[in-house]
């Protein structure tokens, strides 16, 4: 991981956001069809995802990587990490969350989004032996309990060599509309979870705000004559936000 994201600690997050750092919550639709002669449909609305505050920060530039520090035009650019946080919801019954893309799109059309964390998938996690790190191993005693029967829980009996985790992956790296797909591995549905994802961004020198939306779909699955099958359910409204930035200071003034 590289020095601008060691400063924000582990991803993903265990704890839900506090109720002072909410943004807004979008709820997931499903599009299903009604009963009778007419073939007619209605949204209704299943789980849904929480945004988090948006708080960047000025990244000082020994913390940014070698490479981007080399590059011509860099005294003209600012640069900002900016965490990403939101919660999705515990869905009923027994749905279950198949997919989830998180979208985020800059009103800054000339931003650049640089680098993310998480930046690729982690397909297994150890979760005992030499092998394990500690916060590994903490974070599988935390979710635990919400994998029912794909995980079990640490105790009487011990809990398996590893820990199956979403293939994560990211879009738009160098475009100013960017964010992260979470893809349940085949027969491990996600689970409802709280994420923060990092993404480093290049503004121009004399950006002021830092303005854009959120947006999220989802592909909540359920189970029909012994198979999984998987609907579209986007959010309705994107969620904007806005954060002043003060003004840029140059490097060595």
């Amino acid at each position: 991981m590289d020095d601008w994201a060691d400063l924000f600690g582990g991803l993903p997050a265990l704890t839900p956001l506090p109720v002072d750092e909410v943004l807004a919550h979008r709820p997931f639709l499903v599009s299903e069809r009604t009963l009778g002669d007419e073939e007619e449909f209605h949204e209704r609305a299943v789980g849904g995802v929480t945004f988090g505050r948006i708080t960047p920060s000025i990244m000082p530039v020994e913390k940014l990587p070698a490479s981007l520090r080399l590059r011509v035009g860099f005294e003209g650019a600012r640069h900002l990490a900016v965490p990403i946080p939101f919660d999705l919801d515990e869905l009923p019954g027994r749905l279950s969350y198949g997919r989830v893309s998180v979208r985020v799109t800059l009103d800054a059309v000339d931003a650049q989004a640089l680098q993310f964390v998480p930046d690729r998938a982690t397909v297994e996690v150890p979760t005992d032996g030499d092998e394990a790190e500690a916060p590994w191993r903490r974070e599988f005693s935390g979710l635990a309990s919400q994998f029912g029967e794909y995980v079990t829980a640490r105790g009487a009996r011990r809990g398996p060599p590893s820990e199956p985790r979403p293939v994560v992956t990211v879009f738009g790296p160098g475009s100013h509309v960017f964010g992260w797909t979470l893809q349940g591995q085949e027969g491990r549905p996600l689970w409802h979870r709280s994420v923060v994802g990092l993404v480093l961004l290049e503004l121009p020198a004399d950006t002021t705000e830092l303005a854009g939306a959120l947006t999220a779909t989802a592909a909540v699955r359920r189970k029909r004559l012994g198979e999984f099958e998987d609907t579209p359910a986007p959010v309705r409204d994107a969620v904007r936000f806005h954060v002043a930035l003060p003004p840029h200071r140059p490097t060595g003034t």
